[in-house]
């Protein structure tokens, strides 16, 4: 019975800290200036994580001619670039990998 008792106490803290801040940013107007600045950061931490995933590898540097994770990004972004579809881009994206990591074998 003790185990259920800390299983619902993990799942409402897990639901207030979710709901809690939507909640709280839905009755409070932001400044104009923070909210351009929350616009920035889903990028900002999207390149974050990408960044060492495709030019590092086990802490060295990639050769970009090297890397068919590197390379297959590139074309994924090239096709986001140009088509503006975020299904075409993805299937590009794993397309690419798949070719290219078949190639490298």
């Amino acid at each position: 019975m003790h185990v259920l008792w800390v299983f619902v106490a993990v799942g409402v803290g897990t639901f207030l800290m979710r709901t809690g801040p939507q909640w709280l940013s839905a009755r409070l107007i932001w400044p104009r200036p923070f909210l351009d600045w929350l616009t920035r950061v889903t990028p900002a931490a999207l390149g974050a994580l990408l960044a060492p995933a495709l030019l590092l590898s086990h802490g060295h540097w990639v050769r970009p001619w090297a890397s068919p994770a590197l390379t297959a990004a590139a074309v994924a972004a090239m096709s986001q670039w140009w088509l503006r579809q975020l299904l075409v881009t993805v299937a590009v994206g794993v397309g690419a990998y798949m070719l290219l990591g078949a190639i490298a074998r």
